[in-house]
């Protein structure tokens, strides 16, 4: 994990933390961010960089190596994005979700 800084006309303090984690039969992976994207000069207008999203996050488990059963569960966050300078415009947030099964068709 670590914080960026941007200089220039927007700057940006973010956190990111990224774990991963690897045995066997199993995988797991994560990752989260949480910033603060802004415009360097203030405005009467505000500050917020439109489009921009200030937290996100991810997890993954992936199973193999299960005789013939693999399979993975995923789940992944957006949280909502500015729309305008002002921040009154905002896009909802969303989180998908992702499911996998295999079983591995028999040698013959």
């Amino acid at each position: 994990g670590g914080w960026l800084y941007f200089n220039g006309r927007a700057r940006d303090a973010r956190f990111y933390l990224t774990f991963m984690v690897g045995l066997r039969w199993l995988t797991v992976d994560a990752n989260l961010t949480w910033a603060r994207p802004r415009y360097a000069d203030s405005s009467a207008a505000g500050n917020d960089i439109p489009n921009t999203t200030a937290r996100t996050g991810s997890l993954a488990l992936a199973a193999k190596n299960l005789g013939v059963w693999s399979g993975s569960l995923g789940a992944a966050y957006r949280g909502s994005t500015v729309l305008s300078t002002d921040g009154s415009v905002r896009a909802p947030s969303v989180t998908t979700f992702n499911l996998r099964v295999r079983i591995k068709p028999a040698n013959k």
